[in-house]
């Protein structure tokens, strides 16, 4: 039985030979090429979850019901790590069971509740290239985090493409989970070209975005003991890293809106050049092999 946890990839919103440029690999068709490419198109198997990636899942969870509930379904959360460990035998629950609550609670109490998003968890899609007797639809799309409209509350079952009218000064969000002990001052790179994504995708609803924000919540790294001196008969002292949320916001311009829209669409051309002249996928992919 399918768990309400589980990755959703839009498949059932498309038609068989359609494809879809997920946000987040929009940085990948850039920084690594050739991966986008055999995993896109060559149906060879990306990743396949780890302990971070289910921990992640749990936290942004968390957030998520709080948001819808004002609770957490702890026994709904309970079933989605056994049923993950038991698909991937290196998955650790014991680390993910010791954090998911003191994280999820960290970034309900210093981040969630102080900023009530007005929409959680919409899986947006839009067509760049229609289907022809060549090729499938070409799609863009993605779920995202959460959006801030001004004077829109949240209210269960609604979404975003329900607004009349237009909106602006709105904010994209999302969550993001690290092992880090120092976390970064600016959205990375690859979070800002996901995060424009989704502006993009919001924008063709009439919502615009001037800011992307990433919040981070990191693992709670107490109890840490150094190593055991000999000659004093006692214990190092080692730096603890409790939970820490840090929250990253940023301006969007126009400028920004034009690049990533031209970025995506020159992704949505190279993919229909590489269905129809396949003597290019070599050059497309820059890989030889091919």
């Amino acid at each position: 039985m399918a768990n309400r946890l589980d990755y959703y990839d839009g498949k059932n919103l498309m038609n068989e030979g359609d494809i879809r440029i997920s946000a987040s690999s929009i940085a990948r068709y850039i920084t690594d090429t050739n991966k986008f490419w055999r995993e896109l198109m060559l149906g060879e198997s990306g990743f396949e979850g780890s302990t971070a990636s289910v921990l992640g899942t749990l936290v942004h969870n968390f957030a998520e019901e709080y948001v819808a509930t004002g609770t957490v379904n702890g026994i709904e959360m309970e079933d989605y790590i056994d049923q993950e460990c038991s698909k991937n035998p290196e998955i650790d629950g014991n680390i993910i069971r010791d954090q998911y609550p003191i994280m999820g609670t960290k970034l309900i109490n210093d981040y969630v509740r102080h900023n009530m998003p007005s929409f959680i968890e919409e899986f947006m899609i839009e067509e760049l290239i229609p289907a022809t007797s060549a090729h499938g639809s070409i799609y863009v799309g993605g779920s995202n985090d959460g959006i801030i409209v001004p004077g829109v509350s949240y209210i269960e079952g609604a979404e975003s493409s329900d607004l009349p009218g237009t909106y602006n000064q709105c904010v994209i969000t999302d969550y993001k989970t690290s092992s880090a002990t120092s976390l970064p001052d600016t959205i990375p790179y690859a979070y800002r070209l996901q995060l424009l994504t989704y502006a993009y995708l919001y924008s063709k609803r009439g919502i615009h975005s001037d800011r992307i924000r990433i919040i981070y919540v990191t693992r709670n790294n107490v109890g840490r003991v150094g190593k055991f001196n000999e000659k004093t008969k006692k214990y190092g002292v080692v730096k603890q890293y409790p939970t820490e949320v840090k929250v990253l916001t940023e301006q969007i311009t126009e400028q920004d809106y034009n690049y990533i829209e031209g970025l995506i669409n020159v992704i949505a051309r190279s993919i229909r050049l590489w269905i129809t002249q396949p003597e290019l996928r070599s050059i497309i992919a820059q890989d030889a092999r091919l």
